[in-house]
């Protein structure tokens, strides 16, 4: 018996009771009135022969199952052997977002399984294959035979058909979704239609993996290791854990293995790199000498959630040889990690926990350093066993006033003297208890007071400690001196009370011009407290420089530590103007500088703050509009109108261009060589796919430069590469200025987007 629609009705026929599916997917929502098991079939012609259990459709077919949609000139359902069979311009839209087509196409009853000619099909994320065939084993794997495999682009702006910039052609692919996989045989990498490689057996992460096993995009140089090729490779241990592994290949020197060790837990994560040698060193020329031994390095980090006020964590930084992260070209390897970071050249091993929530905050913390740069010795290092720093503010208010306390404690270290570099050591400790009360009132004419009170007592221990003599010192116990320096024999303890009162006051006057915001705001502190003496049973180790800008000009107390308190009667004044566009640009402009009443002798000269009137200091930032933002800051001499400081910032950033610069002068401390140095990097795109970027560093003081670099960019959808040549103009003990050039190519999908960190968030 056979139906034909004669009417644009009948012509629209749907059909459902359709055999159930094992397992079926659930339908997308354009499909929910379909149900799990619901067909619906559509076409300008459908022709259902009963007798035979088959039904052709013809004109526009479109057929949905299971959220799948099938599109064709004709489709040819056998329902006794649940074979379909589709014919012309063959779509398959599948509920995942992916597209496959085909001139013909066989499928089973569930759009699972079949075979295609002429196949081609669209995949997140931009990948294209195609093949003279196809053939789909289940819903989880599909081989093509004679494919070929891109991310690029195959089509021009206008819609014309454009060579890729790299493909992958191959006798057979086969792509495993279960596993996430795409396997090649006998496979061709071509470059702009161009084969540049052949592999017999290749695979790749699929791009629709988050994190996969496999290569990663290598880096190659040429420098003073003679031709370096360096290979990561990713292991995925679990979805928790991944290996990557970076052995680097030397011609003139000896290779390194570095490598990384990632894993989360429910509760936290740890990050370590490392890395191993078994070498001598070598010099800038790669010219080895010294011992044949083991060489190493480790910089490891870690934080975790203990409950939801606690923390806990770790940093672990140690290298076997202070040059070994620059003769390896080791990146990042200054990098802060843990709760307390460190100064360039210096590495610093840490566990701590912390404890906050809104009204407290409790640390703890043990530290180790090691000093890599040029006159560090170690043994004049602390270790930190431990530091203690804690706050509670209480639920209450006192005149108006918010109260805070506060308590620090810490232990220092020391094998060998910091001074002399022999034993005895300096070892100190310092426990601290405190507390401020701040408040605020705000008057109908715009003045805003807040008046403050801090107190706190120290107690110090200290064993032999030691201070340079730089002028008469008056000796106030038993002692001895060691070239320069005062050694004050024994152990000592001693305490002290400090206290400030204090007031901020500002008046702040606003006024609207167009779209223009101007806020002009005068700004003043008062502060009293006891006149700092020098205490040689308290030994200064956090306070040894103090830094004067807008960052602590309204500071009562502008020691950066504990260990100095600044004292006497003084006055800090200046002003701050704000101009806000309602584009969102905005600029914004301080000064000021402090005054006393008389000069304070423990303060240091470089910081003019010793004297009754300290030096001019100025700032200002500005973002005129997205993408560009610039800051200045400097100290200026209250008696000579010379610049001491100068620093300044460019940031710049768009779709074709982005930098940065910045400059440095600091001659403020008189006893030390003048600094003035600039920086410089950005990258330009000169077309829509080629650019240069660049970097150096300009040491002007000495008319040196310690590193420059240019390099040659391009980058499409599917690409990115760099050419780079580098300058390093710096002496470090036995390495000299030299010379390296660097390719880095970055394959989209290709040791890229299958390589993710985990979201540790």
């Amino acid at each position: 018996m056979a139906l034909v629609g004669s009417t644009p009705l009948a012509a629209r026929a749907q059909l459902f009771a359709r055999v159930p599916s094992p397992a079926p997917l659930p339908p997308g929502p354009a499909d929910q009135a379909l149900g799990t098991d619901g067909f619906y079939l559509e076409a300008d012609t459908i022709i259902r022969d009963d007798e035979n259990h088959t039904i052709t459709a013809k004109g526009s077919v479109e057929a949905r199952y299971n959220g799948k949609v099938l599109r064709a000139a004709e489709i040819h359902d056998d329902q006794a052997t649940g074979v379909i069979m589709a014919h012309g311009d063959v779509q398959l839209l599948n509920p995942d977002g992916t597209s496959e087509f085909a001139k013909d196409m066989t499928l089973d009853k569930d759009f699972s399984a079949g075979l295609a000619l002429a196949f081609s099909t669209r995949q997140e994320p931009n990948v294209k294959m195609v093949a003279d065939e196809a053939i789909r084993l289940n819903k989880d794997a599909m081989a093509l035979n004679k494919a070929v495999f891109t991310v690029c682009d195959i089509c021009a702006a206008d819609g014309s058909p454009k060579e890729p910039t790299w493909s992958i052609q191959a006798a057979q692919v086969i792509q495993d979704h279960d596993h996430k996989v795409i396997f090649y045989r006998h496979a061709v990498i071509r470059v702009a239609g161009l084969p540049v490689a052949y592999t017999p057996i290749f695979w790749h992460t699929d791009p629709s993996a988050k994190r996969g096993s496999g290569f990663l995009a290598p880096l190659i140089a040429i420098d003073r290791r003679g031709f370096s090729y360096q290979q990561p490779y990713l292991w995925v241990i679990s979805p928790y854990a991944d290996l990557t592994l970076a052995p680097q290949l030397n011609t003139k020197v000896s290779s390194i293995l570095n490598g990384e060790y990632r894993e989360r837990f429910y509760s936290g994560q740890i990050d370590a790199r490392f890395g191993y040698t078994y070498a001598q060193q070598f010099d800038s020329k790669g010219q080895e000498y010294d011992d044949l031994t083991s060489r190493s390095y480790i910089l490891a980090s870690g934080a975790f959630v203990i409950n939801p006020k606690w923390t806990w964590g770790f940093s672990a930084e140690r290298v076997t040889d202070p040059l070994l992260f620059q003769r390896y070209a080791v990146a990042n390897a200054f990098d802060p990690r843990g709760l307390f970071a460190t100064d360039d050249q210096r590495l610093l091993s840490q566990i701590y926990a912390v404890e906050q929530d809104s009204r407290s905050y409790l640390s703890i913390a043990m530290m180790s350093y090691q000093g890599l740069r040029v006159g560090d010795l170690n043994g004049t290092f602390p270790t930190v066993a431990p530091v203690v720093e804690g706050r509670f503010e209480p639920n209450l208010l006192i005149l108006g006033g918010r109260v805070r306390l506060e308590g620090s404690g810490v232990v220092l270290e020391r094998p060998r003297n910091p001074y002399t570099d022999a034993p005895p050591g300096q070892d100190s400790r310092r426990a601290t208890i405190g507390g401020d009360w701040r408040s605020s009132y705000t008057f109908y004419n715009g003045i805003r007071l807040e008046p403050f009170l801090e107190g706190r007592g120290d107690l110090y221990n200290a064993e032999n400690p030691s201070v340079p003599l730089t002028g008469p010192t008056e000796i106030q116990g038993p002692a001895t001196i060691d070239g320069t320096t005062l050694i004050y024999n024994g152990n000592h303890t001693t305490g002290r009370l400090l206290g400030t009162a204090g007031l901020d006051a500002s008046w702040p006057f606003y006024r609207r011009t167009g779209d223009l915001t101007v806020v002009l705001e005068p700004l003043a502190q008062l502060a009293v407290s006891p006149r700092a003496v020098n205490n040689p049973y308290i030994p200064n180790e956090d306070s040894q420089v103090i830094d004067f800008d807008e960052t602590n000009l309204f500071e009562a107390n502008k020691s950066p530590g504990f260990d100095y308190y600044e004292g006497g009667a003084r006055a800090n004044v200046g002003g701050r103007v704000t101009l806000r566009w309602d584009s969102g640009g905005q600029i914004q402009l301080v000064g000021g500088r402090s005054l006393r009443t008389q000069p304070d002798p423990t303060l240091p000269a470089s910081s003019s703050l010793n004297q009754t009137a300290s030096d001019w200091v100025v700032a200002a930032s500005a973002q005129p509009f997205s993408g560009l933002s610039g800051y200045t800051r400097a100290l200026i001499d209250s008696h000579t109108d010379d610049v001491r400081r100068l620093e300044a910032g460019l940031n710049a950033g768009g779709a074709r261009i982005n930098g940065f610069f910045r400059y440095l002068y600091d001659n403020v401390d008189p006893t030390l060589p003048k600094t003035q140095n600039a920086q410089f990097g950005g990258q330009v795109l000169v077309t829509k796919h080629w650019g240069l970027s660049g970097s150096a560093s300009w040491d002007l003081a000495n008319k040196v430069t310690p590193q420059e670099a240019i390099g040659l960019v391009y980058q499409d959808e599917c690409t990115h590469w760099e050419l780079i040549y580098q300058h390093d103009g710096t002496y470090n003990r036995t390495l000299r200025p030299s010379d390296t050039i660097m390719l880095r190519l970055l394959l989209v999908t290709l040791g890229s987007t299958g390589y993710q960190r985990p979201d540790f968030r």
